[in-house]
């Protein structure tokens, strides 16, 4: 029988890739509460099923780093953990493949996320998943 592979898949299969880095990793979503000072944040954003072996899709990797603080400005991104982190996790994502799912970096945009005073680098993947 064959086994269509959805967005849950893809994000199961982003969490046992990026793994080895060692960071938390939320999948979908996070609460505010307690949040570690760096983390990996893996959603999946559409995918297209062509009807055949192959759907194509577009997921999110985002990495997370708490702002600097300096005095009372805490809207200071911390870009040399950004650039840190993200040089640890790009070559995971590049080419990673994980249970008939490839991924592949697209894009990547710094992004502030002013609410819980991070800021994050963006990571677009393109996803190919192959029905088996």
């Amino acid at each position: 029988m064959k086994k269509t592979i959805d967005n849950i898949d893809k994000i199961l299969a982003l969490e046992e890739i990026l793994k080895p880095t060692g960071y938390d990793i939320f999948l979908h979503s996070f609460t505010s509460e307690t949040l570690p000072d760096r983390f990996l944040l893996a959603k999946s954003i559409n995918q297209h099923d062509d009807g055949n072996t192959l759907i194509d899709g577009t997921a999110e990797v985002c990495i997370y780093a708490k702002n600097l603080k300096r005095g009372n400005d805490q809207s200071l991104p911390n870009l040399s953990v950004i650039k840190e982190m993200t040089n640890i996790v790009l070559p995971l994502l590049n080419d990673g493949q994980k249970n008939q799912i490839f991924f592949n970096s697209l894009a990547t945009n710094i992004v502030n996320d002013a609410d819980i005073r991070y800021h994050y680098n963006s990571v677009i993947l393109e996803t190919k998943s192959v029905n088996i």
